[in-house]
């Protein structure tokens, strides 16, 4: 598994956003081989939702979207990023809408980063931004 992975059904444990500097950490306890903790490190956020956020947060998986799923018209970048910056699902119209492929060109050019966090229950996260990072902290 590579980190990314190894977050399924992690728990998330804290959020910090610092609206100046545009920059969000998320803290995860890990519970695959005995436990360990995460940080999800994303700085230069152009765009942001949280949605569904409870006391009890537990990751399903994360989708990462980089210059070849925005690329591929079957990835779901698209879509994806379109429902992030209109609050509802494309259609097929949608797809010509300008500011759309300005974004989805970003992110081929590897200037941008789309990333989404599913849960099993709790939030659900979709940000775009320049830079998203997975470190270890101490336990």
């Amino acid at each position: 598994m590579d980190g990314w992975n190894l977050l399924v059904e992690a728990t998330i444990t804290a959020f910090h956003f610092d609206h100046e500097k545009m920059e969000m950490k998320i803290d995860v306890r890990c519970h695959w081989d005995g436990g360990y903790n995460k940080r999800i490190i994303v700085s230069g956020i152009d765009r942001l939702a949280i949605e569904e956020m409870r006391e009890y947060n537990i990751i399903f998986q994360v989708t990462q979207f980089g210059a070849e799923e925005a690329m591929d018209e079957n990835s779901g970048c698209a879509s994806k990023l379109f429902f992030l910056m209109q609050e509802r699902d494309m259609v097929a119209s949608d797809r010509n809408w300008p500011y759309l492929e300005e974004k989805l060109s970003l992110i081929r050019d590897g200037r941008l980063k789309l990333i989404e966090i599913e849960p099993v229950c709790g939030a659900s996260i979709i940000v775009l931004a320049e830079s998203i990072k997975l470190e270890a902290i101490e336990n």
